[in-house]
Parts: C-alpha cells; structure tokens; sequence
C-alpha cells in the first residue's frame, strides 16, 4: 500500500495560536521581496534561477513523490541563517532538513505562501548567495529551535501540507504522538511542535 500525503484541513475559520515551543521569527524581507520583487514566486540559489512554486496544484505535481518518500526516513539535522543582528533565526531564509542524505529547503516566501526546494544550497557559500547578496551578518548554524532539535534523530510518519486558499501555506511532519509544523503566516515564519488552531 503506498504512502499518502494529505492535505491539512484547518477547521473553518481558524488560525494557528503559539504557544509552549513556538517559535514566531522576526519579520524581514522575503525571499520573493529579496530576490525578484514582482516577478512571481521565484528565487535565485546559488546563482541559477529557481522556480519554487507555492500553487498547491503546483507543489503536488512537482513535489509530491520526493515528499512521500520523506515517510520511513529520520531527520539528520536541521539548519537555518541566524542573524547576529537579531541574535534570531532569519526569516527570510529557508530552514534546511536533512533527510535521507538529502536536503530539504524549506521557503516561506510571502504572506502566506510556503515552497520547497531539494539539495539546491551551497553551504560553503554564505547565506544570501542564492540572490546574489551574501550578508555577513548572517551564518548557517543547527537549529537551535526546540522545535526543530526535537526532530533531529526522529523518524518521519506523515507528510500534511497545510494550504491557505489555492496556496501551500507550510507543512506538518509527524512523528508518531508529535508533529514539527512550518507555517508561513502573514510573512512570518512559524516553526513549532505545538500547533494549536483558534476561532478568529
């Protein structure tokens, strides 16, 4: 029997509240605003053009089957850009899961939207190559996120993207009792392992 990646339903008219291991990341530029203002929702990594799509009819069709094969696999590390400026995860970087000796790059690009991309870092470049502005400020480090720690050595169970409207607004990974949820919400990144969904 294959392995099924399901859609996250929120309940009606609800949103996410932090609380407990929540981490809410400084607002900054997005990589959309960073990189290609306008144009849609593309990034420039490691100096090629990168389409990272956000449609979740996109998302599906280009990532579905890397994503299902996420299931069975333990997560190696986890990595985000720390700003020293902030002395705070950037948020406009992505997080990077490495799973299966692969990278998974994490985006949350703008408002509500949220992508993927696979392997496609450079981490002896610095953060912001990929639009052609390394910041100096900025360092890769392992994530020092409760969140993120927390699924370091734990083995994925399921996949669940989490849409908003048309668009794929973050992603759920279970662990079997814990979910790690990155959710991109009005351009801030959320990343936390106890989501809680509120009347609004």
């Amino acid at each position: 029997m294959g392995v099924r990646l399901r859609i996250f339903e929120a309940p009606a008219n609800k949103r996410m509240k932090l609380t407990g291991a929540a981490i809410l990341v400084s607002p900054g530029k997005t990589v959309l605003q960073a990189a290609q203002a306008g144009e849609g929702c593309r990034s420039a990594i490691g100096g090629e053009r990168v389409g990272i799509a956000t449609r979740m009819t996109e998302v599906l069709f280009l990532h579905l089957e890397r994503l299902r094969g996420l299931v069975g696999q333990p997560v190696e590390s986890a990595r985000v850009v720390w700003y020293d400026p902030w002395d705070s995860l950037h948020a406009a970087s992505p997080v990077v899961l490495t799973t299966g000796g692969r990278n998974l790059e994490l985006w949350s690009i703008y408002v509500a939207e949220f992508g993927f991309t696979w392997g496609e870092i450079d981490f002896a470049r610095p953060p912001f190559n990929w639009i052609g502005k390394p910041d100096p400020e900025s360092r890769w480090v392992e994530a020092p996120q409760t969140a993120l720690r927390r699924a370091c050595g734990a083995v994925i169970r399921s996949v669940r993207l989490i849409p908003a409207d048309d668009l794929c607004a973050g992603l759920e990974l279970g662990f079997g009792g814990w979910a790690l949820t990155l959710l991109t919400e009005l351009d801030d990144l959320i990343v936390t392992d106890e989501p809680e969904w509120v009347e609004v």
